[in-house]
């Protein structure tokens, strides 16, 4: 089974980039803990920052 199977894939690796900031690093790592705990209403609060962060926006 490839990685493209998964729908999900292209947003996975946009997360792996979020690891390299320190802030960033942080907020994945929360939300991944949440997500582990089966807390998903505290995770489902993260959601809109994440997707904010997963798009750069090079507009001066």
């Amino acid at each position: 089974m490839g990685p493209n199977v998964c729908g999900y894939f292209p947003d996975v690796l946009r997360l792996r980039n979020m690891f390299t900031c320190e802030a960033y690093n942080e907020l994945i790592t929360n939300y991944l803990k949440l997500l582990g705990e089966y807390r998903l209403e505290e995770a489902a609060e993260y959601i809109p920052h994440i997707k904010q962060l997963q798009h750069i926006d090079f507009t001066p």
